[in-house]
């Protein structure tokens, strides 16, 4: 109560995480930053239908779920991807749900779009290989540098 009434006294403002603070002063008619208010409205708004890339950290705990972090410690629950633990996803979001205790994202993964994805990327690429001396013997002049040889690796 004294801080309310020095910030009465001196015009001043609070600024404080402190729920049960929050409410006696702005009763008191005292200006009022609520920090995890301010923390909350900051943080990035995502509606459903969007995609995000995600890194899935463990199992939820539903059949067949996954569950990952934002950076901002966003809880990210992903269904049908708990085979993809410990790999980085693009996901889709369904929902999203406010809780007193922040922000839940809810998502699906698709796997027939990450197998569509996947094969393009799986072009073979070119190797180096030394050159194979006919003989098998060291090449003649150990200073001269040697070009390697490309080959084109089998796509497995």
């Amino acid at each position: 109560m004294k801080l309310i009434e020095l910030a009465k006294l001196y015009e001043g403002k609070i600024l404080t995480n402190d729920f049960n603070l929050n409410k006696v002063a702005q009763l008191q008619g005292v200006a009022v930053l609520n920090i995890n208010e301010l923390a909350n409205s900051l943080k990035p708004i995502v509606l459903p239908g969007e995609v995000m890339r995600v890194f899935i950290l463990k199992e939820g705990k539903e059949y067949n779920q996954g569950v990952a972090y934002l950076d901002d410690g966003t809880m990210v629950v992903i269904d049908n991807a708990r085979k993809m633990i410990g790999k980085t996803i693009d996901i889709s979001v369904t929902s999203v749900l406010q809780t007193t205790a922040g922000k839940m994202i809810f998502g699906k993964w698709d796997e027939r779009g990450a197998i569509r994805h996947d094969a393009k990327a799986a072009v073979p690429q070119p190797i180096a290989v030394p050159p194979a001396s006919a003989t098998g013997a060291p090449p003649s002049d150990p200073g001269k540098k040697q070009t390697p040889a490309v080959v084109d690796r089998a796509v497995d």
